[in-house]
């Protein structure tokens, strides 16, 4: 005997709009008193991570800070892979080359 799959459509229930759902987010996540290093934010299980951004008119690169336009204060590395991550110096910039 032969059991055809049931329509899994039927039993779903209508997805919501992007627009009327709600997500966990940590807000300055580059604070080096919240998260040591940003690779420790990323592990909180935070759906979304905000960064303030500055852009630097002499260079290709964006700095990272709350308050301070011309200089890094932030937990981020320049890591170019995960065995990298919370053994570098913070204070990076992103940079964009």
């Amino acid at each position: 005997m032969a059991l055809a799959p049931a329509d899994a459509s039927a039993a779903d229930p209508p997805q919501p709009a992007y627009s009327a759902t709600t997500g966990v987010g940590v807000h300055n996540a580059y604070e080096k008193a919240k998260y040591p290093y940003f690779a420790d934010a990323l592990d909180s299980g935070a759906a979304m991570l905000e960064l303030d951004v500055w852009t630097n008119a002499f260079g290709s690169n964006w700095r990272v800070s709350h308050s301070d336009p011309f200089g890094n204060d932030n937990n981020c590395e320049n890591a170019a892979n995960a065995g990298q991550l919370r053994t570098k110096p913070r204070n990076q910039n992103l940079g964009c080359r």
